[in-house]
């Protein structure tokens, strides 16, 4: 049985933002290893999922998240859950400058500089979820 988890990422800005969903839980299915899962010793947990090697993003891929808005995405965790325990779960961001940046406007733009289309760039911590595994009854 898969477990699944609701992602949400909130822009409490007050304008909107640009953002690449690409290697975060936005993205369905996930392609690539985005969550950090460890057990209670604080071992991490093999990653099972689909590990994806892409071009270099268009402007196209990029979405835009809404002053205000919540964008969400239910998805199942690709991970080896296969031993009962208590397993941490969190997913943090990282978007580093200038990256996606120059992907989005173009290699010598000026626009880089003023950013006047909001592109986040940067890191953001999650919440922490745990997950309870107990063994089945056979």
């Amino acid at each position: 049985m898969p477990i699944s988890v609701t992602y949400e990422l909130r822009n409490v800005g007050d304008v909107p933002v640009r953002f690449l969903p690409w290697f975060t839980p936005l993205e369905t299915p996930l392609l690539s290893n985005v969550f950090h899962v460890e057990n209670a010793t604080g071992e991490g947990t093999g990653y099972v999922g689909i590990l994806a090697k892409r071009m270099p993003p268009t402007r196209e891929a990029f979405i835009t998240i809404e002053a205000g808005q919540t964008v969400t995405n239910r998805v199942d965790l690709p991970y080896d859950f296969s031993n009962p325990g208590t397993y941490r779960i969190s997913a943090p961001l990282s978007q580093p400058s200038p990256g996606n940046l120059h992907f989005y406007y173009g290699e010598d733009s000026p626009d880089i500089a003023l950013n006047p289309d909001h592109v986040w760039t940067g890191t953001l911590e999650s919440n922490e979820i745990t997950v309870e595994i107990v063994p089945t009854r056979q």
